[in-house]
């Protein structure tokens, strides 16, 4: 039964999110953005591509795991200490629950998230101002 209202759900999303091909990985679907954008047009470039999608979060390692396999390459992620400097949080408000980073350089200046393929997926800080690629995702 679970499956199959996951399954209509992703129907009705997917009917909504224009043409991108969404792929579903447990309740949630992912899918790449396009191009190398600044953290803040990539989280608009989700946000056109469906009003419930956002820059990815990750709350696992088996969830880190999948987006690195599928994504290959250095991508934003929604985390970051905007708002105040050293206290990380999710850009759509998720719970942080996990967190892997790969190195930590206390710089005021660098307040954007970036998932690193050189490091397995485990998470750098960076510019904000910087473009990179990114993915995005729809919690169910």
């Amino acid at each position: 039964m679970k499956s199959s209202l996951l399954f209509t759900a992703f129907l009705a999303l997917i009917s909504g999110a224009h043409s991108t091909d969404w792929v579903q990985y447990e309740n949630s679907l992912y899918t790449a953005g396009s191009g190398n954008v600044t953290w803040s047009d990539a989280r608009a470039a989700c946000r056109k591509l469906h009003p419930r999608a956002d820059l990815i979060t990750i709350h696992s390692y088996g969830e880190l795991d999948f987006v690195a396999g599928m994504f290959g390459e250095d991508i934003w992620i929604g985390f970051n200490d905007i708002e105040t400097e050293d206290r990380y949080v999710w850009a759509n408000g998720a719970t942080v629950d996990f967190t892997v980073w790969a190195e930590r350089v206390d710089n005021t200046a660098k307040n954007c998230v970036h998932m690193d393929s050189g490091y397995s997926g485990a998470w750098v800080e960076d510019y904000c101002s910087n473009s990179l690629t990114f993915a995005c995702k729809i919690e169910l």
